[in-house]
């Protein structure tokens, strides 16, 4: 084997890695948190990207991710109970798991 055709399967490996590994995240999902205080955070960026009000979430993200997110607001993850639809969110459950479809925003009450 030649080291040109190495190289060019090492990349070729790569990109599939990367793009198995976007599919398994899903597709973004935009929520809106009600927080404690009453306000509302739109968590809605570019992938990856944690600024103070704003974030984006695959629908891969498991609740327990979400809920980390959080304490840029001061709130503990341990102490936190997301609900949706009135119900409560389980850590170990991804959002899609718990019925949170990517695209338009979702309300999320935080208390």
């Amino acid at each position: 084997m030649e080291l040109g055709n190495l190289e060019a399967a090492r990349e070729a490996a790569a990109i599939r890695k990367q793009e198995e590994n976007l599919e398994e995240q899903g597709a973004d999902v935009k929520l809106n948190m009600k927080l404690p205080d009453g306000s509302v955070k739109v968590a809605a960026v570019a992938r990856g990207t944690l600024a103070v009000g704003t974030h984006t979430y695959a629908a891969g993200a498991t609740v327990a991710y979400v809920k980390m997110t959080l304490e840029v607001y001061s709130l503990t993850a341990s102490s936190v109970v997301l609900k949706y639809n009135g119900r409560p969110l389980i850590d170990p459950l991804s959002l899609s798991d718990c019925g949170i479809q990517p695209g338009g925003g979702v309300d999320i009450e935080v208390s």
